[in-house]
């Protein structure tokens, strides 16, 4: 009786935690969009609107939407995946191919994102890693690869035994962290400095409560409801999936978010 009494506190348990895992992660999307499309209005109005042509400098305004979406939004979906499918019966193998699904794609607008900063330099001449966002991003995507290959070959590769996975574990969470906080460090330091940019043009002082002001200060405070609400879906254990008693150990003990 009393192991069947602790048996339904635990469902019980795992139901509210579903719940309010539920209500989190639309949360958490519900953020995430309204940042995006904060971000696209915002460049297309006050910065330089958009275009594919490879010499004109509104391809730049690519930038901050591909960085947004790959490091930001695709990253920090990558890794709720582990969290909303555990209400779901799906194979552990499955939901692991669809973290790397999506931390592929966030590679491809990061690779995206590359490209049109660098073609601005190159196109008008203007010296590459001169200030902080600059490094802060380089350290970004170099870690979110190194991540991504350390992920692909420790956990989904049948090279490292189980044992040591679970060694390995926690290194790949903190760097997962690690790189996520960084991201959004970057794009702040990025929005920074677009917002000076958008100064001069306009004519229009931040100081003076700008609509594109504004319009950045919601940006931000979205992109950080964002980032807070993945990593307390990600870091507290009630909503970590449930173990199955039939499960093996590797599906009991290697979950790899981050």
């Amino acid at each position: 009786m009393p192991e069947q009494r602790n048996d339904m506190t635990s469902a019980e348990t795992f139901v509210g935690g579903n719940r309010l895992m539920i209500v989190l992660v639309i949360l958490a999307e519900v953020c995430g969009i309204i940042s995006l499309v904060l971000l696209v209005d915002w460049l297309n109005e006050y910065y330089e609107g958009y275009s594919f042509d490879k010499d004109d400098s509104a391809l730049f305004s690519y930038h901050p939407i591909f960085m947004y979406i790959g490091m930001i939004f695709l990253f920090g979906n990558s890794n709720i995946v582990f969290r909303f499918t555990r209400t779901i019966q799906i194979p552990k193998l499955i939901v692991k191919l669809l973290h790397g699904f999506v931390h592929a794609l966030a590679i491809l607008f990061i690779c995206l994102g590359t490209y049109t900063v660098a073609r601005r330099k190159i196109v008008f001449g203007n010296n590459p890693m001169y200030s902080s966002h600059s490094w802060y991003g380089a350290a970004t995507i170099a870690l979110f690869f190194i991540q991504y290959a350390f992920g692909v070959v420790a956990f989904v590769t049948p090279v490292l035994s189980e044992s040591v996975k679970a060694k390995m574990l926690p290194l790949h969470r903190f760097l997962g962290a690690a790189t996520f906080i960084l991201a959004f460090v970057t794009v702040m330091t990025g929005l920074t400095r677009i917002n000076s940019f958008v100064e001069r043009t306009t004519g229009k002082r931040y100081t003076e409560y700008p609509a594109w002001g504004t319009i950045s200060n919601f940006f931000a405070v979205f992109t950080g409801v964002f980032v807070l609400l993945v990593m307390i879906l990600v870091t507290n254990p009630a909503f970590k999936r449930q173990a199955n008693k039939a499960s093996s150990y590797k599906d009991e003990k290697v979950e790899t978010q981050f």
